[in-house]
């Protein structure tokens, strides 16, 4: 009995072994073929931007359109930074769709607050063949990202002095900055 169980044991670290190996070389060939044809500058082609949040506050913040406005700016000026935007027509394009969730300190509590916490948000970024020809060479996406300030900023959400319309920049501008670093991995 013994021995018929150390068996199947051998037979199952056996498969595991294989199937890790087989999906590692595959993982790297695909590498190889995205850093030949991704290139290391784009355009921006479409940037859109969906807000969601579930509670409607009495304070006005960005509405969904100058969040898109202030996030493609940012971002512009990240990839910029970065030497990765072009205005190249040729240059492969970028397609990025934000999910953006605004949320308020204590939203799920009774004493709800319209103070800002911090928002979560989803992305995804298509690198598009800049010679028009439609096709998708890359996808990037990310699900349920939190963005996170600085001990300062942590200390001022708490304290629920995050209630200004002027406030929510540094979100977006840190979400911007994210998604620019996650295209630092494409060549």
């Amino acid at each position: 009995m013994v021995k018929v169980w150390t068996n199947k044991l051998k037979r199952i670290w056996v498969g595991v072994f294989v199937v890790g190996c087989t999906v590692g070389m595959m993982g790297c060939s695909s590498t190889e073929v995205k850093e030949e044809k991704v290139g290391n500058q784009f355009n921006l082609n479409q940037v859109s931007l969906t807000l969601l949040q579930h509670v409607t506050p009495s304070t006005v913040y960005y509405s969904e359109s100058e969040l898109q406005s202030l996030f493609t700016r940012y971002l512009r000026k990240h990839l910029t930074l970065q030497g990765k935007f072009s205005t190249n027509t040729s240059a492969n394009r970028l397609n990025i769709k934000l999910n953006y969730k605004r949320h308020f300190l204590g939203e799920q509590s009774a004493t709800r607050s319209d103070a800002l916490a911090y928002p979560n948000y989803d992305f995804e970024i298509n690198v598009v063949n800049g010679r028009n020809t439609g096709q998708i060479l890359t996808r990037i996406a990310e699900k349920n990202r939190v963005f996170k300030g600085r001990f300062i900023m942590d200390i001022d959400m708490q304290a629920g002095r995050l209630d200004k319309k002027s406030d929510e920049i540094v979100f977006i501008d840190g979400i911007a900055k994210s998604i620019a670093r996650s295209l630092q991995t494409l060549k």
